[in-house]
């Protein structure tokens, strides 16, 4: 009774809600939260979600204790500098205020700064950040008095310090003023970007280094660099630059610069190569085993830094010791050492300039074929070596070597013994000895890692500041410092200039959208605006970016050279990461093309790392530098290589993949790079065409030429990949003769892998399958309608079905030989005795029973469709075997013959079936044998998203198969067979204007991460072949861009010292002597190769 009361209530309360609320009808009133502080009373009246949209959400103390540290020091700096304003001024110093203090409430997301495109938490601490330091700079200059201090005369001028802490201050408190704008417009980088940026610019303008991959090495190499220069500081001090201490001075600066050059930047290589090292030496078992260029590569820093430390050491001994005879005071006559200086400069032009671009596709950009051609160059494609070392390359190697060990040391150790004196008669021991040091190791590092351009520098120097500015000079030693700043950031104003006039020339620009063509005719009143630009953000190290594509720029912040500062890396996706009922059923990787071939651009990765730095080396990448940009093509592969660090024997890189077949816009600007020469065909009516003058561009094809930002490098740049053949398979199993062919191997390759598999004696004695074979009588039959003999070759027409007879009459032979062979090598005279192989027998029982099994696996009908049948085969290669009749039950007792038998014979028949179309005599059965024998120990056959195809990509196994599906859910597919050969590739190598490619990824980055612009056919991204502005765009990290991969920063060594000396014919005592050095660093692996 009490139960049923229960219930009649609830259902009463139920019928009647009322009952359970009754003022449920009335929507219930929001009470906004009370606060009390004491004796003030105050209301928030914000719902949840309304106060998420106006303030940040998080849980990190730290991150708020930042906060409260942030913001009490924007007050306190902004309390301080306001009576330094006035008027309207003060309004504008505390709405920046104000706005630093509202960004760390609520941060701006997206923010005009940011180099990320999802949330970044860092956009919070921007602008409190900068208004401290521009607050901290303005109370630093206002409060100190140098009023009272001399003038420096320096390079003619006087430097009033009084006027320059004037000008300072006022561009400080400028900035203050335009505060809001500033970060509008996006011109200051957050805290992190500021921090590897001015890390970068120091070790590169400073101490001479290179780009950096990473904040911790550029810390890394800012710290080693440091630590050398305050030991030359106290020996130069303490020494008075005299005597002996002056001697090893000069010797370690030299040999701290060739070591400091050689030795990579990133510290976690050489961690990670001493793991790998203590591991090998202690027979530590590896958790994870490696492939062996990997385990190679591991070992290449500590290999280098034993090799380096020796050679260091000699270059000490060599260096103090010869300097310490009057040698070079001897050379610093003045005609000898301009006569010297002269010919350094005059050899680098022909070296570094002259040389590389005779072996251009276009030298000069007015012949149509190099003047020294590689033995590849007329090759369709040579696959059995790589370039071969042309005797140019050798003279290029050869002259660099002397530039870089003998002429420029020559000449910087004769300048500092000659100017050291005299900057201490100027300025001071003290400060000669801080000045000297920076300007050696600048001098010496910058020529041991990059030379390319020491002669342009070189020429400068001697021209402008001993010539035209010779009254003014300030030693050859500090001209020379200065000059290296000056000239690279000349180069990043020509650059930027030619980005600007290609970009905007009427006559060939290609309009994305309609306002573009309105914007054209604005960009003429922008011209003074964009000069300034130009020269400023130069100065900084900024790029000049397109507005939305348009003709009108503007200044970015400054960037590093890696551009991209998130560690981007594509994962590729196979079956080891999807469920098992996607990897079965068909997972959306299947139809992602982009997805399986981005296996081959980590291919070309590799072979990039192990030949990259070599081929610079030699030349035939022209004169390479820090952010130089390079796109690497040939007929499947299109990669972009942005060069991210080089010095002595190592470059840092970085590859961008794109899609095989692209977008119109991306076949548009690949035709321009494709162009093996402008002028094939020769019009003689043309009034532009010079008789008589052989090898020349017409003047129309120089125009277009010269009016492009990049130009083709190399056209005959051989890198060990894979040649991709997709053949599609629609067209060649189209009838009933093909698909009949396709089955008969596929049972031949059953009974094969039956034989081979180990597991079969104990296949045979399992009770299930036995006593499923043994059942068969001799007129035994299988008669599923599935079977026809318009694709059986063994079909009865009497039995209407596969007979065992049947089956022996076509099959029994190669059963037979596969039992010989077997017994043959694995002595299996068991199997002999009981099972001859004869009709009737268990082990020819058992092969007829899997051949009709696999059968049934792909076929549902004997006149399905091609499609239909192409379906189910697919559906069989990839591993999905599924038991559709009680017949074929008897393979659960042991699943393992699907995976072992069934499967690797659906795979190799298509290997069968491709050579039966070259003539291949299969009814030798000892032919067959072999080679399915030979197949199976060389050729890898699975499907691409398997975990095994990327692992033999990566080991570089010589021939893969595989069945490749494409389409999508809405269309029906097609299928093709994937075929790859490992061989030599010729590449195509065309340098882009890098000014061109970080304004286009800046412009992205703003119109996408900041605009929010979400257009998919935007004007911007729209084809340009003058700057190729649809494939730079489409390198961007996604979503920015779309590349279908990113490698990780690689790092590419020099070839081993023995084999670069045996390359370039030097003696066979200095190839022993290296060899021993080498072996001695890696005793293991170190063997030299003869």
């Amino acid at each position: 009774q009490v139960e049923t009361q229960v219930e009649t209530q609830v259902e009463t309360q139920v019928e009647n809600p009322a009952t359970l609320n009754p003022d449920s009808s009335k929507k219930p009133e929001f009470r906004p939260p009370e606060i009390s502080l004491g004796f003030i009373h105050f209301k928030i009246p914000f719902k949840r979600l309304t106060l998420l949209n106006i303030l940040d959400r998080t849980d990190d103390w730290m991150e708020a204790a930042l906060c409260v540290i942030l913001a009490t020091t924007t007050a306190l700096s902004g309390f301080v500098i306001l009576p330094l304003f006035s008027e309207f001024t003060i309004f504008s110093v505390c709405y920046a205020m104000g706005m630093s203090h509202y960004s760390l409430l609520k941060s701006p997301q997206p923010d005009s700064s940011s180099p990320r495109h999802d949330f970044n938490r860092l956009n919070a601490f921007t602008r409190p950040f900068w208004f401290t330091i521009i607050a901290c700079f303005i109370i630093l200059l206002s409060r100190v008095d140098i009023s009272g201090t001399n003038m420096y005369y320096f390079y003619g001028w006087n430097w009033p310090m009084a006027k320059i802490q004037t000008f300072f201050l006022d561009v400080l408190k400028g900035a203050i003023i335009l505060y809001p704008l500033i970060h509008l417009f996006g011109l200051f980088p957050q805290v992190q970007t500021l921090s590897i940026y001015l890390a970068e610019q120091i070790n590169i303008h400073a101490f001479g280094g290179s780009g950096s991959p990473s904040i911790p090495a550029t810390y890394f190499d800012i710290s080693r660099n440091a630590v050398v220069l305050g030991i030359l500081i106290i020996l130069g001090y303490f020494g008075n630059f005299s005597g002996f201490l002056f001697n090893l001075w000069i010797g370690i600066v030299i040999s701290m610069s060739f070591l400091n050059s050689r030795l990579v930047t990133d510290p976690f290589l050489l961690v990670q190569a001493f793991k790998q090292l203590l591991a090998r030496k202690s027979k530590i078992p590896a958790k994870i085993q490696i492939e062996k260029f990997e385990r190679d590569s591991n070992n290449y820093p500590i290999q280098r830094l034993v090799v380096d430390l020796v050679f260091a050491l000699i270059i000490l001994v060599l260096a103090t010791g010869i300097h310490a005879t009057t040698f070079f005071l001897t050379i610093f006559i003045p005609h000898l050492f301009f006569v010297i200086a002269i010919f350094t400069a005059v050899l680098g032009f022909f070296n570094d300039y002259i040389l590389p671009t005779m072996t251009k596709p276009w030298p000069f950009k007015l012949f149509q074929s190099p003047f020294f051609e590689s033995r590849e160059y007329r090759e369709f494609n040579n696959k059995d070596s790589p370039n071969q070392i042309m005797w140019f390359e050798r003279v290029y190697t050869v002259l660099g070597m002397i530039q870089k060990v003998v002429l420029y040391p020559l000449l910087f150790v004769t300048i500092l013994t000659h100017d050291i004196p005299i900057l201490i008669t100027k300025w001071g021991l003290i400060t000669t000895a801080v000045l000297a040091s920076f300007v050696a190791l600048k001098m010496f590092r910058g020529q041991f890692s990059d030379p390319a351009l020491r002669w342009l520098t070189l020429s400068f120097c001697l021209v402008f500041f001993g010539y035209d500015y010779a009254r003014f000079s300030e030693t050859f030693s500090v001209d020379f410092f200065v000059s290296c700043f000056i000239v690279a950031k000349l180069e990043d104003i020509l650059l930027k200039i030619y980005f600007i006039l290609v970009y905007i020339a009427p006559w060939q620009i290609s309009w994305g959208s309609a306002a573009h063509a309105f914007l054209q005719p604005l960009g003429i009143p922008h011209t003074v605006l964009c000069i300034f630009q130009i020269l400023w953000s130069s100065f900084i190290s900024a790029p000049l970016y397109p507005i939305l594509g348009a003709p009108l720029f503007f200044t970015s912040y400054g960037h590093s050279t890696k551009f991209w500062e998130r560690n981007y890396k594509t994962n590729r996706v196979d079956n080891s990461q999807v469920k098992l009922s996607e990897a079965l059923e068909g997972s959306s990787s299947e139809f992602n093309l982009n997805n399986l071939n981005s296996i081959f651009y980590e291919h070309l990765m590799i072979s990039l790392q192990k030949a990259l730095h070599s081929n610079i080396e030699a030349g035939r990448f022209g004169n390479v530098g820090t952010g130089d940009i390079f796109i690497l093509l040939n007929d499947k592969l299109t990669a972009m290589l942005h060069i991210i660090e080089v010095s002595n024997g190592y470059c840092t890189f970085q590859i961008r993949g794109m899609e095989f077949k692209g977008t119109y816009c991306q076949e548009r600007e690949l035709e321009g790079i494709n162009k093996a020469d402008y002028s094939e065909n020769y019009d003689n009516g043309c009034p532009c065409y010079i008789p008589g003058i052989p090898n020349f561009l017409t003047l129309p094809d120089t125009w277009v030429a010269r009016w492009a930002c990049w130009e083709a490098q190399n056209a005959a740049l051989m890198f060990k990949t894979y040649s991709i053949g997709l053949n599609p398979a629609g067209s060649t199993i189209n009838s009933f003769s093909m698909k009949m062919i396709l089955i008969k191997y596929y049972v031949l390759s059953i009974i094969y892998y039956l034989f081979k598999s180990s597991s079969l004696e104990s296949w045979l004695t399992d009770p299930i399958i036995l006593n499923h074979v043994t059942s068969f009588n001799k007129f035994h039959a299988d008669c599923d309608p599935i079977f026809s003999k318009t694709i059986d070759e063994d079909y009865d027409d009497v039995a209407d079905g596969i007979s065992l007879k049947s089956f022996e009459n076509i099959y029994g032979r190669w059963v037979r030989h596969c039992l010989a062979e077997k017994t043959k090598i694995d002595g299996t005279p068991s199997l002999n005795a009981e099972n001859d192989g004869t009709i009737g027998t268990p082990i020819f029982n058992l092969s007829f029973a899997l051949s009709v099994l696999g059968r049934r696996c792909f076929m549902s009908s004997p006149f399905q469709n091609p499609s239909q049948f192409l379906s189910r085969y697919y559906t069989l290669f990839k591993g999905d075997i599924r038991i559709t009749s009680m017949k074929d039950e008897f393979v659960l007792a042991d699943p393992d013959i699907m995976n072992k038998v069934l499967v690797k014979a659906g795979r190799m028949s298509l290997r069968l079936f491709q050579d039966h179309f070259i003539g291949e005599d299969f009814d030798d059965y000892e032919n067959l044998h072999g080679m399915l024998e030979d197949y199976d120990r060389n050729l890898v056959v699975c499907h691409e998203s398997d975990p095994q195809w990327r692992t033999s990509i990566l080991a570089e196994v010589p021939t893969m198969l595989s069945f490749r599906k494409t389409g999508d859910t809405y269309s029906e597919p097609e299928y093709g067979i994937l075929t790859l050969t490992l061989r030599y590739q010729k590449f195509r190598a065309v340098k882009l204007n890098r000014e061109c490619v970080r304004g286009l990824w800046t412009s992205q980055v703003q119109e996408i991460t900041y605009l929010g612009s979400k257009n998919s056919e935007r004007g911007s991204i729209q084809q340009l072949r003058t700057v190729l502005r649809n494939l730079t765009n489409q390198c961007c990290d996604f979503p920015v861009g779309y590349p279908i991969f990113v490698s990780p920063l690689t790092t590419s060594y020099s070839s081993f010292w023995p084999d670069m000396l045996q390359k370039y014919k030097m003696p066979e005592f200095f190839r022993q002597l290296v060899g021993k050095l080498w072996q001695r660093s890696d005793p293991k692996d170190g063997d030299v190769k003869k």
